[in-house]
């Protein structure tokens, strides 16, 4: 198993975090920005900085940090689609 990467790590390898948020809305913005071309990385470690709440006041939470970054794989796609 991988081991998880650190905020700092994601931001540092060009994604950007977009929000935190529980499920379902979670997967529906994440299928949202992979539609839009986007590559989509969900954080379910570490999301307490600042928040935490959740997991202790909702058994079950499913809270996690969407980040995103572009997809130069889609990028090429588009630009396909164009000519």
């Amino acid at each position: 198993m991988a081991m998880a990467m650190s905020p700092q790590d994601l931001l540092a390898a060009g994604w950007q975090r977009q929000t935190t948020i529980d499920e379902p809305r979670l997967s529906e913005l994440a299928e949202n920005y992979r539609a839009l071309g986007y590559a989509v990385h969900i954080a379910r470690d570490a999301v307490t900085d600042g928040c935490g709440e959740c997991y202790e006041a909702k058994p079950g939470c499913t809270l996690g940090t969407l980040y995103i970054r572009r997809d130069p794989a889609a990028d090429s796609a588009v630009a396909d689609e164009l000519f």
